[in-house]
């Protein structure tokens, strides 16, 4: 089991929702506490972050990705569009206390060995490892040697590459794992998502099950609870119409609050592995069941046959499955037709 503080991440438990900050904060330290206090007013208890130093990450020449274009309206470089959104160490301090006293657990993806260190220096307990970096086996190893809580996203992933993160898992084993089924785009089409998958790493990895889900609906991230999924990140915002590379791909405050209700209302769903009639059903059950009725007019003395019996609701008579206790029984005495049948009927 994925237990992170009193949050239990089984299969028998409600899923938590990640709210993915990340860089929505458009590098405002009293934004992002803001998003922090709006996703604590909605019940989450995981906020995410992403902590970086533009320079250890990418060329200063590199153009933005295309969905980085065609979130952002100016002539940047990814290396400068970045440079807008950090952080600093001593705000992300700030950020996690402020977690840390509303009682919600921060956790950020680190972007870099130094980011890493950084976060193990100021006790964060669940680290997110992103899909662009798991494929970095030297760093996720790393991750998972500092028997922090990791959470390990697999888009992009090909089926050799799993193959390869698992071998990884299996000689640096860490209990406090999470595999995320991931599509990297924002935003993915929920044809996408490709769910099945979670039944493969289920019997590959010995870990929870989570999904990073960057749709614009909530189909998928409900068919994940049905397959398993404990964990769920999706990416929040303030104002979808806000500028900046992730904004119209996350979820606003009203959003949010829909969609933690399907997430809460798909794992209602799911019910219990023991079959029993629920609290409505038992109030129908004598309603739609049926019980042996008299066909006809039976004549006292004279013995039952399948002729003189029917079967008829309600249900509390009875049942034609015990059909065997009263056929060629003697009746004790006259019984009209349309009679709900019963043993003290009989000899």
């Amino acid at each position: 089991m994925f237990k992170l503080n009193r949050f239990k991440l089984d299969i028998e438990y409600p899923p938590q929702i990640i709210a993915e900050i990340g860089v929505n904060h458009d590098g405002k330290v009293k934004k992002a506490l803001k998003m922090v206090d709006k996703a604590n007013e909605l019940g989450i208890k995981f906020v995410k972050f992403q902590n970086f130093k533009s320079e250890n990450i990418v060329s200063k020449n590199l153009s933005k990705a295309p969905y980085q274009s065609k979130n952002t309206f100016n002539q940047d470089t990814q290396f400068s569009m970045l440079k807008k959104l950090e952080l600093s160490e001593n705000e992300f301090i700030i950020i996690k206390k402020y977690c840390d006293s509303k009682k919600m657990i921060f956790l950020s993806t680190p972007y870099d060995y130094s980011d890493l260190e950084f976060l193990i220096k100021i006790n964060t307990k669940l680290i997110k490892i992103s899909s662009s970096h798991s494929i970095e086996f030297d760093f996720v190893k790393c991750a998972l040697d500092t028997n922090k809580s990791v959470i390990l996203s697999t888009g992009m992933f090909n089926e050799t590459e799993i193959n390869k993160l698992s071998s990884v898992l299996k000689k640096h084993p860490n209990k406090k794992t999470c595999i995320m089924q991931c599509t990297s785009n924002y935003p993915a089409d929920f044809i996408e998502s490709n769910l099945n998958i979670l039944s493969e790493y289920k019997r590959i990895f010995n870990s929870t099950l989570g999904f990073s889900d960057h749709t614009k609906n909530n189909i998928s991230s409900i068919m994940s609870v049905a397959m398993g999924v404990r964990l769920i990140e999706k990416h929040f915002t303030l104002n979808t119409f806000d500028q900046g590379p992730d904004h119209s791909s996350s979820l606003d405050p009203n959003q949010m609050k829909e969609f933690i209700s399907d997430i809460n209302n798909a794992f209602l769903c799911l019910g219990s592995k023991v079959k029993k009639p629920s609290k409505e059903e038992k109030i129908n059950l004598n309603y739609m069941r049926r019980s042996i009725f008299s066909s006809r007019f039976i004549p006292k003395g004279k013995k039952l046959t399948k002729q003189d019996i029917c079967f008829k609701r309600p249900g509390n008579g009875i049942s034609p499955n015990d059909l065997k206790l009263i056929l060629g029984k003697e009746v004790k005495s006259n019984l009209n037709a349309d009679l709900l049948l019963s043993l003290r009927n009989f000899k």
